[in-house]
């Protein structure tokens, strides 16, 4: 599972987030995230910016995955 579908999943168990306010909370336009989203081309800041937004953890020991802070969930 790639970059954008982990944050896509995330946006939908945080009750939906749009991408536009993503973007907007990220200080980025939405069509620059479309581009991120879409060619899979996120660096580690924006991968942290994303994570702080969404109230989740971003690890990258043996694989890539997001953890929910308040859950514990793991994507």
């Amino acid at each position: 599972m790639g970059r954008a579908e982990k944050i896509r999943i995330m946006l939908v168990k945080r009750g939906n987030m749009s991408d536009a306010k993503l973007a907007e909370s990220m200080g980025i336009s939405p069509q620059a995230l479309s581009r991120k989203m879409n060619k899979e081309k996120f660096t580690g800041e924006d991968m942290a910016k994303i994570a702080a937004i969404l109230n989740c953890t971003w690890h990258t020991e043996s694989r890539e995955w997001l953890k929910m802070n308040d859950t514990g969930e793991e994507i």
